[in-house]
């Protein structure tokens, strides 16, 4: 068992904005990086410390949530030069909040877990007083039960939807009801496919992306910063120890006379 202090908040979109607002809320460290500087520079007025690289929002975290738009920035951020991939713990986890396909995710995780890093899928959706209402996670349930704590205080309730790769498929079974929402006719079964679209997306739901909430925290920048929280996160995967792969790969590399990851400052 392990204690969760330190959170690494990738993409400060306004679900990636909610998600590291709420975690500061709780007492947890958050370390925040975005491309925009200017939303970074206020994310620090929160209290979150400022990352330049994916790898510096990574380096001294537990879980780290990635929010961005696409598979090739999601690709970017975990596996380019200055990526997570270089200085997450091993055994730390990446929680995905991006729209990708189901393979795609499917073949990070593979790659990430060479690096002996774990894999979640999550979607925030709804809105109620500035909190999502639900995330809908995809993974393990052994790796439900380790971030349950974390993401509990984010959203009300969590939602588990199936293994890795299930959220994937949800998100596109919801974009193609919104393409042929249109087209539905008021009979039961298309009320009920709005319904199920209405929940999903919520009040003000991007399905490309996960919703959007707009609310706000009420926490003000001039509050003094609580001292770190600690949510304890198992660091078994199903009740087998987190391999030590990473360590197995660079001295594979070292041999091979391959360059070695930049190692963490």
């Amino acid at each position: 068992m392990v204690l969760v202090s330190s959170v690494g908040v990738i993409g400060l979109d306004p679900v990636g904005g909610t998600v590291a607002r709420r975690l500061l809320d709780q007492g947890l460290e958050v370390t925040a990086h975005d491309p925009d500087r200017g939303t970074v520079a206020t994310m620090a007025l929160t209290g979150a410390t400022p990352a330049r690289i994916p790898a510096d929002a990574a380096e001294l975290a537990d879980v780290v949530f990635v929010h961005v738009p696409d598979e090739t920035a999601l690709e970017e951020v975990l596996f380019d030069l200055g990526g997570v991939g270089e200085t997450l713990r091993d055994g730390g986890f990446v929680v995905s909040a991006s729209a990708t396909d189901a393979t795609f995710i499917l073949s990070a995780a593979e790659r990430l877990a060479v690096l002996g890093l774990r894999t979640v899928e999550a979607w925030f959706t709804g809105l109620s007083g500035g909190i999502p209402d639900t995330v809908l996670v995809g993974c393990t349930p052994g790796e439900l039960e380790a971030l349950t704590p974390v993401l509990r205080m984010v959203a009300t309730n969590v939602a588990h939807i199936g293994p890795l790769g299930s959220v994937s498929e949800l998100r596109s079974a919801v974009t193609a009801l919104t393409r042929v929402r249109p087209l539905l006719s008021e009979d039961g079964s298309s009320a009920a496919a709005g319904e199920l679209l209405r929940v999903l997306t919520g009040p003000v739901g991007n399905v490309s992306r996960g919703s959007a909430p707009n609310g706000r925290s009420d926490r003000s920048a001039m509050q003094p910063t609580p001292p770190p929280a600690r949510v304890p996160v198992d660091s078994s995967i199903d009740g087998r120890p987190a391999p030590d792969a990473r360590q197995r790969v660079e001295r594979d590399r070292a041999g091979a006379g391959a360059p070695r990851p930049r190692a963490p400052r």
